[in-house]
């Protein structure tokens, strides 16, 4: 499962905000200019990787250590 967090600083208030897809992420982003979004990869075992920040051009394909392959 892959989080997607995005955070939004703006007159001295900040906005935090987690999605599970990366649509609704990268909305929330395009709604509130200047947003910054990390991805990361959580495991069923608990544990999790950072796979990133977000692009809203672009690919946001992460190529994790145990892939041979890019994946969304």
């Amino acid at each position: 499962m892959k989080l997607y967090e995005t955070i939004h600083q703006h007159d001295g208030i900040t906005d935090y905000s987690r999605h599970t897809s990366l649509s609704a992420a990268k909305k929330w982003m395009r709604e509130r200019p200047g947003s910054k979004g990390h991805i990361t990869k959580v495991y069923a075992n608990g544990d999790w990787e950072p796979c990133g920040e977000i692009t809203l051009n672009g690919s946001n394909a992460v190529k994790m250590s145990n892939q041979t392959t890019a994946t969304y």
